[in-house]
């Protein structure tokens, strides 16, 4: 191969000096000087008799065949060296470098000899050329308003180019490029290349050679684009700077949804030291569903917290993906975004600014619970048993292009480490107009709570919506919602919903835990399974005395908690109490255990019925078993019954947890507070 190549080479190149063979000197071309750009090194070398001195010469501009008289020779006074004891010899210069006559070594065509004595080599040419500046500019349109590091847009073909070239003439060429992965012959990625995607001319002369690229189709991703020129007269191929957009896409399912679908984190299928390959499923699921959302939607949000990937150094994205999707249909599909959230969001100044920008489009609104919504004790000048806007609920009123609306209730707030590191899951709900009337509503009253600023202000009834009408506590400060009729205190039927769906602060009927006291299972043997964050307080209390008249139903019960999760100044978990009494009613660890950062407040129970079929029912949301949770703070509770594809993938993800989870001896239990 290196025969080949030098073999032309050297034929063009020569070297055979026209002398006597006693004096004979050759010429050897070390590097490409066909085209050396200017300010690079240009090296000579060859033979001469031993001693002798070797003068370099720069001749004529004329080609191919340049003058050889002496009038149209300059010797340059710095390129002269004496041969060596083997009659080797070598000169460098710099091209373009000037000399003390003025003459430049290298401008543009040159060509060059070697003097040694009276002899002189054959003529070699040199062509060196100036570097190009290239200026690039670029209009976008459907540009993200938020604050943002690199440059998002929403439209594939949103970018407009223009340059201005520092050479040339009307009708030179430019060239657009983009930077695209390279692939081998089974299609795995082995690097990257430019690609020319647009070429067009300079459309005028002088100190301004613009040219213009027009809009340009981007498809969905981060790319680099550059602008080129090619050799022209003396000038050399030059460069712009190489920036880079983000083009936004809106990715939806690829077919349209329907029915229940739950989502679940999975922290435990890699390790710690694996954390880039941990699932994405909630992450996935929420822009999926977001993205679904049709043109003049709304959209209504609560969640306690919500942060930025940026406060994080370890990828991948988690939740500037989910706030991307909000901002593509908000700015695209002029969906309506309303949120509400607790004031622990405000302490990421980022990622409030965003979510204000997108809020304030199409009419919607931004709000903020400093504590929980539906409770005005703070109104009232009472600053104890606030609670929180615990809330991780979102509506949208059509989505998937089916006219039907899509509830969302997930145990996870929109946080990098929740959505990938802790055991969490979602659950999407398309066109249950039942389970989407009471969500919206209440997330129309959470909005309404935001406002209110004293508590003379009235609260909105939603009387088209009469199960969450509000009411009253009376002196605690409290305004609660009725529960489904099929969940209320008493119940003795089931009622024929699927799914139901209720929310805290209540009126004194537990959702989850007075309905398992309605269980029996000494028909036929049931099992209940506990996979959740906490219990406290009279609520873990009460969960205990659950527990205990399950199993003495012949209910098998197993209690999965998270290991206490230290929080600011103090430690997050089941007090001992409530850990105290679970021990002693399940027995130890074969029906008790503990595991990291377990976020899921998931509640499950099966039976087999006398009539053959098995009575299902899945509770899942924001609500903790503890007294807050219940009794002051904003929280969901969805119940999901008799849907056996739906309940068998809530038990594979409670098997996951109970699996990578072990005892609970030798941890210290928070004191009851």
């Amino acid at each position: 191969m290196r025969a080949a190549v030098l073999a032309p080479l050297l034929a063009l190149l020569g070297g055979l000096l026209v002398a006597a063979p006693a004096s004979a000197v050759t010429v050897t071309i070390t590097s490409n000087l066909t085209k050396v750009r200017e300010g690079s090194p240009v090296e000579f070398s060859g033979k001469a008799p031993a001693g002798s001195t070797v003068q370099l010469y720069q001749g004529a501009h004329k080609i191919p065949t340049p003058s050889t008289t002496a009038s149209t020779k300059v010797p340059l006074p710095a390129a002269t060296t004496k041969a060596t004891s083997s009659g080797t010899w070598k000169i460098t210069i710099v091209s373009a470098e000037r000399a003390a006559d003025g003459k430049k070594y290298v401008d543009g065509f040159r060509n060059y000899r070697v003097r040694v004595g009276s002899t002189q080599s054959a003529a070699r040419q040199v062509n060196s050329y100036r570097p190009v500046s290239v200026s690039l500019s670029k209009t976008i349109s459907g540009k993200k308003t938020a604050v943002a590091t690199n440059e998002e847009i929403y439209s594939r073909s949103g970018i407009t180019f223009s340059a201005v070239l520092s050479y040339g003439v009307k009708g030179n060429p430019a060239y657009l490029q983009r930077r695209v992965p390279t692939r081998s012959s089974s299609g795995k990625i082995t690097g990257t290349q430019w690609a020319t995607v647009k070429t067009a001319t300079t459309v005028s002369t002088g100190a301004n050679r613009t040219v213009s690229f027009g809009s340009v189709s981007t498809p969905p991703g981060r790319w680099q684009y550059r602008v080129s020129t090619k050799l022209v007269g003396l000038y050399a191929i030059g460069y712009s700077t190489t920036p880079a957009v983000h083009v936004v896409s809106c990715t939806t399912y690829p077919s349209r949804p329907a029915g229940i679908q739950p989502a679940f984190s999975n922290p435990g299928a890699y390790s710690t030291a694996d954390r880039t390959k941990r699932s994405k499923a909630l992450r996935d699921q929420l822009v999926k569903t977001i993205c679904a959302a049709d043109t003049g939607a709304e959209l209504k949000l609560a969640m306690w917290h919500i942060d930025d990937d940026g406060l994080y150094k370890n990828p991948p994205e988690m939740v500037n993906p989910i706030l991307r999707a909000l901002d593509y249909v908000s700015a695209t599909r002029k969906v309506k975004v309303s949120m509400v959230v607790d004031d622990s969001t405000g302490k990421q100044a980022y990622t409030t600014e965003w979510l204000k920008q997108i809020a304030a489009r199409n009419e919607g609104g931004y709000y903020q619970c400093k504590d929980a919504c539906l409770n005005e004790r703070e109104l009232q000048g009472d600053n104890n048993l606030l609670g929180d806007n615990h809330q991780k609920l979102m509506t949208i009123s059509k989505a998937g292009k089916t006219g039907k609306p899509v509830t969302v209730v997930s145990t996870s707030n929109w946080s990098y480490w929740q959505l990938r590191d802790y055991w969490n899951s979602t659950t999407a709900l398309w066109s249950d107009d039942a389970v989407y009337a009471r969500a919206s509503g209440r997330l129309n009253q959470m909005i309404a709570a935001a406002t209110r600023t004293s508590t003379s202000q009235a609260w909105p009834n939603n009387s088209g919506n009469d199960a969450i009408r509000l009411t009253t506590t009376g002196t605690t400060g409290l305004w609660v919602p009725t529960v489904a009729n099929n969940e209320s205190a008493g119940s003795n039927t089931e009622g024929s919903a699927k799914t139901s769906i209720s929310f805290s602060p209540t009126s004194g009927y537990d959702p989850i835990l007075d309905r398992l006291n309605s269980y029996s299972c000494t028909e036929n043997a049931g099992v209940v399974r506990f996979a959740v964050l906490l219990g406290q307080s009279t609520v873990g209390d009460k969960w205990v005395d659950t527990v205990k008249d399950l199993k003495s139903k012949g209910c098998k019960v197993y209690v999965v908690m998270s290991r206490p999760i230290p929080s600011g100044g103090h430690v997050f978990g089941t007090d001992k109490p409530t850990y105290d009494g679970l021990k002693k009613q399940l027995g130890g660890t074969t029906y008790l255990r503990c595991g990291s950062y377990i976020h899921t407040k998931n509640i499950l129970f099966d039976q087999a019925t006398s009539r053959g079929d098995t009575n299902y029912s899945v509770w899942t949301g924001p609500r903790n078993l503890d007294w807050s949770g219940f009794n002051i703070s904003d929280e969901t509770t969805l119940r999901i019954r008799n849907d056996a594809g739906v309940y068998n993938k809530y038990k594979a993800d409670w098997i996951n947890i109970w699996k990578k989870s072990g005892s609970c001896s030798g941890i210290t239990w928070p004191a009851r507070q």
